[in-house]
């Protein structure tokens, strides 16, 4: 298995996963995510030296995270974790737990986040799922967030013990040119991880450009392609790359997203508006979605449709600091500062650590004279 890659491995149990980490945890820092009790986790793979978090409804104490507190705890202990380890490896177990305790939309964004925090880092991601548990769109898109997908055995460097047979010679025809097979399509798409990690954003857009070359409606090389041009700040073409991945799929809800952002970075709110609203009608309970329209309506000047769209990104996800701090901004440019302050609290009592908006409060007290 090549590290610094994200790896979403199709198997009914993680078995493979697990002996997998037995070997990496020799020469890497490893975190697994397991919904297994520790100790039997230790014990059954001999991961001594990996440290565990316990994905449990239980009352487990330090080391153990309830599955529904994903943008808290779950997400800020493993970006720690990759944060502060070189070269480290993080496996999930328990994907169904996961999507049992949480809406799709919140895991896929989940993943996406600790994927994207894991390449720029140089980490080794590693997610098994079983595929027999969930519809084959629901493994489609989620797997349009990691590097490589499939059964493990496809990754392993040693296949097989059986000593390799000796084949016959293969003519090699020069004068034919072929499309590149599914294994070059795979190292492209390993080639253009690799150059996004390095921040080598027009190689990586090169390289995405080569797989859509050969395959036009690669939805995973078009979107890749699109987030490689909004990175280096390319936007015109960023826009015109979601576009046309939303011709294929005018669904998709992470386009929108990007795309809205492209558009406001371009001073396009009118645009970006749009995109956000047309997220938001496929799919109301995404807080994401109501987050970004409200700061585009905010920074529109349109404070109380800002307020009226964070109030509909609370209903999907009231525990959702960010929103309730955004909300306090609105509030306050509007005129409404204690209102703001009981929004700022509110972030604070669920998310204790979000320094900016201490800081809001702590200059908002300040101006009404607490």
């Amino acid at each position: 298995m090549k590290t610094g890659l994200n790896y979403l491995l199709y198997e009914e149990r993680a078995d493979t996963s697990f002996k997998m980490l037995e070997k990496l945890v020799k020469d890497h820092p490893v975190l697994c995510i397991t919904t297994i009790y520790p100790k039997k986790v230790e014990n059954l793979y001999n991961l001594t030296d990996a440290a565990i978090i316990w994905l449990t409804d239980s009352e487990g104490g330090e080391g153990t995270v309830r599955p529904e507190r994903l943008d808290f705890e779950l997400s800020r202990g493993v970006t720690n974790f990759i944060s502060e380890n070189d070269n480290a490896v993080v496996m999930f177990e328990g994907c169904e737990y996961l999507l049992l305790e949480n809406d799709f939309k919140s895991v896929k964004k989940f993943f996406k986040r600790v994927n994207d925090h894991g390449s720029m880092n140089g980490a080794t991601m590693i997610v098994s799922v079983n595929p027999a548990a969930f519809d084959s769109e629901t493994i489609a898109a989620l797997s349009k967030d990691f590097d490589l997908s499939g059964e493990p055995d496809k990754f392993l460097e040693i296949k097989s013990e059986q000593p390799p047979k000796k084949e016959a010679p293969v003519e090699i025809n020069h004068d034919k040119t072929e499309a590149p097979g599914v294994e070059d399509i795979d190292e492209l798409f390993q080639k253009a991880s690799t150059h996004m990690k390095k921040r080598q954003y027009r190689r990586a857009v090169d390289t995405y450009d080569s797989i859509i070359k050969n395959e036009p409606t690669n939805t995973k090389a078009l979107f890749n392609k699109a987030v490689s041009l909004q990175m280096s700040n390319r936007l015109n073409e960023s826009v015109q790359a979601y576009d046309e991945l939303l011709e294929l799929n005018p669904n998709d809800i992470d386009s929108l997203i990007n795309k809205g952002l492209a558009l406001r970075k371009l001073g396009r709110m009118d645009e970006a508006v749009s995109a956000y609203r047309k997220a938001g009608e496929i799919n109301p309970y995404d807080s994401t979605v109501w987050n970004n329209l409200g700061i585009a309506l905010k920074n529109m000047g349109r404070l109380a449709e800002a307020i009226e769209t964070y109030d509909k990104g609370l209903e999907a996800r009231p525990d959702d600091a960010g929103l309730w701090n955004n909300k306090g901004v609105a509030l306050k440019e509007a005129g409404k500062a204690q209102e703001a302050l009981e929004c700022y609290n509110k972030a604070l009592s669920i998310d204790p650590s979000r320094e900016n908006t201490r800081r809001n409060k702590m200059l908002l007290e300040k101006e009404i004279g607490h």
